[in-house]
């Protein structure tokens, strides 16, 4: 019979023993460290995409419907394109989007659900580093503009 104080020590040999048979490394490291231009330079296409709409369900990953806002590379303004996956992706947004053409065109799993069907892809590649939401600001020279618009003077300090 075991005693209880005896089952600690036994545990822990046993622990210990198995720990170091099945010694793995294992190194988790960021996927890749870029610059913006390193960026522009993989991605085939660059552009500000409103997120029109997305279908988590019936394609292998994610897919977004988006329209072109603005293009700096590779793509027409006013086109659609789908692509993703896209980290906490939010409908009607805008974000600067490097991407990657997808060497096959993304294929739904069945055709019974499916609104965009067999569709050209774009990945957002890099774990979603290739991904940026949009911002805006204003900013107005001097006081007297901001004052002709109603704003408290003092915040633009």
């Amino acid at each position: 019979m075991i005693r209880p104080r005896m089952v600690l020590p036994f545990l822990s040999v046993m622990i210990a023993a198995t720990v170091s048979a099945q010694s793995n490394f294992v190194t988790i490291t960021e996927p890749s460290v870029f610059t913006h231009d390193d960026l522009f330079k993989v991605a085939d296409a660059v552009a500000v995409v409103k997120v029109l709409s997305g279908d988590t369900e019936n394609y292998e990953k994610a897919v977004y419907k988006g329209e072109v806002i603005q293009s700096f590379k590779g793509i027409a303004a006013r086109q659609t394109v789908y692509f993703g996956p896209l980290v906490r992706g939010r409908l009607g947004w805008e974000y600067v989007l490097f991407l990657r053409n997808s060497s096959k065109p993304a294929t739904p799993k069945t055709t019974a659900n499916t609104v965009y069907g067999s569709i050209r892809y774009s990945e957002v590649f890099a774990e979603g580093y290739s991904s940026m939401e949009t911002s805006y600001e204003c900013v107005f020279e001097g006081k007297e503009i901001a004052q002709q618009c109603g704003l408290r003077c003092e915040s633009l300090h």
